[in-house]
């Protein structure tokens, strides 16, 4: 869902989160391909000024932010 990549490109902590589910689900650690999304550099967000703002990301990823948020912490252990 574009709505769900607007989340993930907007906030690193949902990102982590994301990570983590992943991880939780393959019994490994977060890929380190992730990295862009969970810690952006400098570079990532001057590169990705646009796709990162908030005035641009925030209508999409609230279509169905909470819900990827349920979905996520649901695939997390306890």
């Amino acid at each position: 869902m574009t709505s769900w990549a607007a989340c993930l490109l907007g906030s690193p902590a949902l990102a982590s989160l994301a990570a983590e589910a992943v991880a939780a689900a393959h019994g490994d650690t977060a890929p380190v391909a992730f990295r862009r999304l969970t810690d952006p550099t400098e570079e990532d967000h001057r590169s990705a000024a646009l796709l990162r703002h908030p005035d641009v990301l925030a209508p999409i990823a609230d279509l169905h932010g909470a819900e990827l948020r349920e979905r996520l912490r649901a695939a997390l252990p306890m």
